[in-house]
């Protein structure tokens, strides 16, 4: 995907830290504990994948463990902002 679009590590963990923000916004905010706890409701079905490709991308991109931890920590702490 960064090949091309051709994006740098860094660009890229910009784009998938406004992506998780998005994914927030529409999946999370407004959907119910029940619903994201239930692993067959769609919002959490999105949210799950959100994880899933950023971990993936992350793996696959070159990242050192270093940069992988801190793109993989800005994500998790999007619910928290």
């Amino acid at each position: 995907m960064a090949g091309i679009l051709s994006l740098n590590n860094l660009a890229l963990g910009s784009v998938h830290y406004e992506a998780a923000t998005l994914v927030y916004k529409n999946h999370v905010l407004w959907t119910s504990s029940a619903d994201l706890e239930d692993e067959n409701s769609a919002d959490r079905k999105a949210v799950d994948r959100m994880i899933y490709l950023s971990d993936r991308v992350f793996k696959l991109g070159g990242e050192t463990d270093e940069a992988y931890r801190y793109e993989m920590g800005r994500i998790s702490r999007v619910s928290s902002n």
